[in-house]
């Protein structure tokens, strides 16, 4: 996927081909790269190539260089703040560092073959922008199906299992085990769940951010029988929300966040969902959890479906409800679906999808 793209994201095997490239980089620098930066245009080109906004192998370190300006620039504009972006951002620095040493603005480094730089300056240039984007590839998405037999770490495995114990929810350990391997393996970093409730499908997803070391989870709810009964879903449904003791379950929420240590990686948003939209510019991972009226799933789907970048993982709760069902029409003109979870009767309960 081209770097133009909002969400940036690299084929399995060249992930699991970092560390090998990175290797050979390493070997050729050390060997002849200092004085001859030439020998280091194809194995940094191997590193810049999965994640550059263009496949052409470059010719010179002018090429090589505007790839990595390309990169950068988008990087920087689509995810401000992120680990990426703090890569992207060093890779400008190193092409800057160059320009400056060489005497000349970095726009015209870029533009210009016949700028004069001395061979151990491109060398380690090149090395140095071959090595942050080792780190965007290793924090990049893989392309491909979220694992489903992923092993996952031994933490986010005992926070679902107190979640489970502690928190109030009908998240099922199979999709816990799936959000926590759909988080660890897509790296998403910024994540929004809409409809907390007690927290047992938001604890595997905050403990797997953990795990990766990036990212973060808005977790979005009112705590509130107004806003729970601001659209009608059925009389039996409407009595029970209306009964919630939501301090209660707000409580215990807040308390498991701070006993896990997972306050770093969740942000709450005590509000509705419409109000909150305009916290997000762009979203990684989605789980739309809310309202199961037609009207409010429906509204919250149009809202935060449009934030969510190209690639990025949208999960779809309670699709055996028929007043769901508009919101389902909507997402699959949108995305497509690449998993589901079934309940006890055999029938669909929740989607995956992957926006288109």
């Amino acid at each position: 996927m081209p770097a133009n793209e909002r969400m940036i994201m690299i084929a399995a095997h060249d992930q699991a081909a970092v560390d090998e490239r990175l290797a050979v980089l390493q070997a050729i620098y050390a060997e002849h790269g200092v004085a001859n930066p030439t020998v280091l245009l194809a194995p940094a080109w191997a590193l810049l190539s999965p994640i550059a906004g263009t496949r052409e192998p470059p010719h010179a370190p002018r090429a090589l260089f505007a790839a990595a300006d390309l990169l950068a620039e988008a990087l920087t504009r689509t995810h401000p703040g992120g680990a990426r972006a703090n890569h992207a951002r060093a890779m400008r620095g190193h092409i800057c560092n160059v320009a400056e040493r060489a005497g000349v603005t970095p726009e015209l480094l870029l533009a210009s073959d016949a700028v004069a730089v001395e061979p151990p300056v491109l060398s380690e240039a090149l090395v140095k922008i071959a090595l942050a984007a080792a780190e965007i590839a290793r924090l990049s998405p893989a392309i491909g199906a979220i694992p489903t037999d992923m092993a996952l770490p031994a933490a986010v495995v005992e926070v679902t299992d107190r979640a489970e114990a502690r928190l109030e929810g009908w998240c099922t350990r199979e999709k816990s085990e799936y959000l926590a391997r759909a988080v660890l393996s897509q790296k998403p970093e910024v994540c929004v769940e809409i409809g907390i409730y007690g927290g047992r499908s938001l604890a595997p997803c905050a403990a797997a951010l953990r795990e990766n070391g990036i990212g973060k989870l808005w977790g979005i709810e009112s705590w509130s029988p107004q806003a729970s009964l601001e659209f009608s879903t059925h009389a039996v449904n409407d009595v029970w929300w209306r009964d919630v003791d939501y301090a209660r379950i707000k409580r215990e929420f807040l308390r498991f966040l701070v006993d896990e240590d997972l306050v770093s990686q969740v942000g709450v948003v005590e509000a509705t969902s419409q109000r909150a939209i305009g916290l997000f510019d762009r979203i990684d991972f989605l789980h739309v959890d809310g309202g199961h009226s037609t009207y409010g799933s429906a509204e919250d789907v149009v809202l935060y479906v449009r934030k969510v970048a190209t690639g990025g993982v949208i999960v779809f709760d309670d699709v055996n409800w028929a007043s769901t069902r508009p919101a389902q029409g909507i997402l699959a003109a949108v995305c497509e679906p690449i998993h589901t979870f079934h309940n006890e009767a055999g029938e669909a309960a929740c989607i995956v999808y992957r926006k288109r």
